[in-house]
């Protein structure tokens, strides 16, 4: 039920969200859900996508316990709020790494859902001794920069990167023979890492950048990038 993560007190303006919840099992996963979005500075509506996706993963392994999928093994999950923070998703990891220290039947985290938040929750993880180092699978993260094992190195992912989506629009516009674009991008770890001209070959055609984010402070720049 959708509502298991949810914790409804019904005040004018005030919705109070569990922070965590338990579903047990003999092997347990972490998990991190956005559950609430973030607006000047606290935790305020609910989430239905990031919801669904917790209670999807919780049906999936019910599903798999009622198979006995893993002999005599059944799945749990420890879902964690995090509202898509990356310092509440690291300060739920730490709650979590707490929780559980010492506990051998945990076994890992899924999630969390943006990139800026896998990015730092990974670099904890993967800052530990590697006998202490949690497997984090990210079911929706997509930037680039997270394939670096040299930096990500407990982060596998189930969805391909952000690579795959812009040579496709890169070569969407070639085929539409487009001279200038405009790009507007997010301040974050998903918006802030600019494809990579070299890895869509090399052309005599230049397209003409304009660059604009509004997110923290206007910043305009214009480049010259050969497609």
């Amino acid at each position: 039920m959708l509502l298991l993560l949810l914790s409804l007190v019904y005040l004018p303006g005030v919705v109070t969200v569990n922070n965590d919840v338990l579903m047990d099992g003999d092997v347990v996963l972490g998990g991190l859900f956005s559950v609430q979005d973030y607006t000047e500075g606290r935790c305020e509506s609910i989430l239905p996508s990031s919801i669904m996706t917790h209670e999807a993963i919780r049906w999936f392994f019910k599903k798999l316990n009622e198979r006995n999928y893993i002999s005599n093994v059944s799945l749990g999950l420890h879902a964690y709020k995090t509202c898509g923070q990356p310092p509440l998703a690291v300060k739920a990891t730490i709650a979590m790494k707490n929780t559980w220290d010492g506990i051998s039947k945990f076994q890992g985290i899924v999630g969390p859902g943006f990139s800026a938040e896998t990015q730092d929750v990974s670099r904890l993880l993967s800052s530990l001794p590697e006998e202490d180092r949690l497997l984090q699978i990210s079911y929706s993260a997509t930037a680039a920069i997270l394939s670096d094992k040299s930096v990500y190195k407990n982060l596998y992912r189930v969805i391909e990167t952000d690579d795959v989506q812009v040579e496709i629009m890169v070569q969407l516009m070639k085929s539409l023979q487009w001279n200038y674009i405009a790009i507007v991008y997010g301040d974050d770890t998903y918006g802030r890492k600019e494809p990579n001209p070299e890895i869509h070959g090399r052309e005599s055609r230049h397209m003409h950048t304009r660059v604009r984010t509004n997110i923290s402070g206007i910043r305009e720049r214009r480049t010259t990038t050969t497609l």
